[in-house]
């Protein structure tokens, strides 16, 4: 009950974090990013050994790079978790880009986005990162759609948010598709309501301009962006809030 307390009070300012345009983001002086909670996290070949699926998705993938990678648990050494590794996969097959290149690149300049600007300084970075990582969530089973399937107090509400749409959405499978996350899921569709912007309009806008900050400047030039983004951000925080709450309860409850 305690981690869920610690992990849901910074729920609020990560939605908004994520919402903001990179250039607005502030990072701490010494470019770390520190958690309240540290586990012993299980390394990405420890978790690919549990997880045959995954495994063999990767493996198939990797077998078609040229040369061919065959040792799975030697090319996922170095990336912090599993994640990671899975969207480096991604990111390789769909630039063409040899593994053993990307991964190297990754991990002397710091990040994938440097990696691929430097293999490939032609590429439209967001995009093709914004793909690996849709990819990734879909083989990790992590997609919006696959965790709404699992909740349904959150998918109850978030199918009352989008019948109030005008016209009313009913696909909330489809509607969900392109966001990385629930908490971005969510966040859209209350600015869309919020600024009476049709949900799929602020949603085409939000994925090609890489940001919800942008999508409603560019849609809502007139609006106050942050004051609106912070209004979302926090009634998607009571959302998933309340709905983790519920099922922590229920847990508890039941022991």
């Amino acid at each position: 009950m305690q981690l869920l307390v610690i992990s849901i009070s910074g729920l609020l300012a990560v939605i908004y974090l994520s919402a903001l345009p990179p250039t607005t983001q502030r990072t701490p002086a010494n470019g770390s990013q520190h958690s309240l909670v540290k586990a012993a996290p299980k390394t990405p070949g420890e978790l690919l050994r549990q997880n045959k699926k995954v495994s063999d998705k990767l493996s198939a993938l990797l077998r078609q790079e040229n040369p061919p990678v065959i040792d799975l648990q030697a090319a996922s050494q170095g990336f912090r978790n599993l994640e990671q590794f899975v969207v480096a996969v991604h990111t390789s097959h769909n630039l063409g880009i040899p593994f053993d290149q990307l991964k190297t690149a990754v991990q002397t300049r710091g990040s994938l986005s440097k990696a691929i600007q430097l293999l490939k300084p032609g590429a439209h970075i967001e995009g093709e990162i914004r793909e690996a990582v849709l990819q990734a969530l879909d083989d990790l089973d992590k997609t919006p759609g696959v965790l709404l399937t699992q909740n349904k107090k959150l998918s109850d509400r978030l199918s009352t948010l989008l019948r109030q749409q005008n016209p009313p959405l009913t696909d909330m499978q489809a509607a969900s598709q392109g966001f990385t996350n629930l908490a971005q899921l969510f966040a859209a569709v209350h600015a869309s309501q919020n600024l009476s912007i049709p949900f799929d309009q602020l949603k085409i806008q939000e994925q090609t301009s890489g940001s919800l900050g942008k999508a409603i400047h560019t849609l809502k030039p007139t609006a106050d962006t942050k004051a609106e983004l912070w209004e979302a951000a926090v009634q998607a925080s009571d959302d998933i809030e309340e709905s983790y709450w519920a099922i922590a309860h229920s847990s508890y409850t039941s022991m």
